[in-house]
Parts: structure tokens; sequence; C-alpha cells
């Protein structure tokens, strides 16, 4: 817990305690109204910086389950067209956009930021628009 600001302990306490009859959560942010009854919320706060644990107090089980779903066609995606993607096109932009779309999937794991602001979202979206229209690019040469 030392090294992560209690949010294992934030982690443990919504997954045992959420209510999963709820299938569409607590609503906009969620995490808050849910984790304010938690009793060390004074101590580590009420945000629960993990974007599945966001998504299921926020808005369901269900938007878990399309979380997940598009984290598997992101990464069914990279891996079908791994000999084209990482590093061996000489294209800046197409280079950068990866490392944006790896960081902020790793990132969204600590830190729920993808989920609530847009400039996150629209990142990792014009990221994964430019590398799936630079494959089919490279795929019609």
């Amino acid at each position: 817990e030392a090294h992560s600001s209690g949010r294992t302990e934030l982690w443990t306490y919504a997954i045992k305690k959420n209510n999963y009859n709820k299938i569409f959560g607590y609503g906009t942010q969620g995490d808050r109204f849910f984790l304010k009854k938690f009793e060390k919320s004074k101590i580590y706060g009420n945000n629960s910086s993990n974007i599945f644990i966001y998504t299921l107090l926020s808005s369901g089980v269900i938007s878990v389950i399309i979380l997940l779903l598009f984290y598997y066609v992101v990464f069914n995606f990279f891996f079908r067209n791994r000999k084209k993607i990482f590093f061996k096109n000489n294209s800046l932009y197409f280079n950068f956009s990866i490392v944006c779309i790896i960081f902020l999937l790793i990132r969204s794991n600590f830190e729920n930021s993808f989920g609530l602001f847009s400039l996150d979202f629209l990142i990792m979206y014009l990221s994964l628009m430019y590398v799936i229209n630079s494959i089919k690019i490279i795929k019609a040469k």
C-alpha cells in the first residue's frame, strides 16, 4: 500500500462491495459516489484510478464487457499486423501513434483519465485511425 497511494485497497473494496445487479452502474463519476462510503476514503480519496473499475462503477457490467471488447479488438489488430506495425514504417506520425496507443492502454490501468477526459480519448481515437488507415494503404501497395 505504501507504493500504490491506496489504489489496491480502493480496487479491492470496489470489486468486493459493488452491487453487480446494477448493470448500468451508479452513473457519471459513480466511483466517487460509491467510494465515499469506503472508511479510508478520507486518506486515499474517492477516485478509482483504474479504467476497468471506473467503468464498472459508473456504467456497469455491460460497459466493462464493451471495454474489454475494445481492448481485444485493438490487441488483435496489433497482433495480426505486427510485422507491418512495430517501427518498420519510417513515418514519425505512424510511430508516434503506436506509442500513444500503447501508452494510453497501459496507463488506463493505473489512471482512469482515458475514461473521463476527452483529450486522452481523442488522442487514442486519432492514433488508432491513423494506424488503421496507414495499414490499409500499406496493404493496397
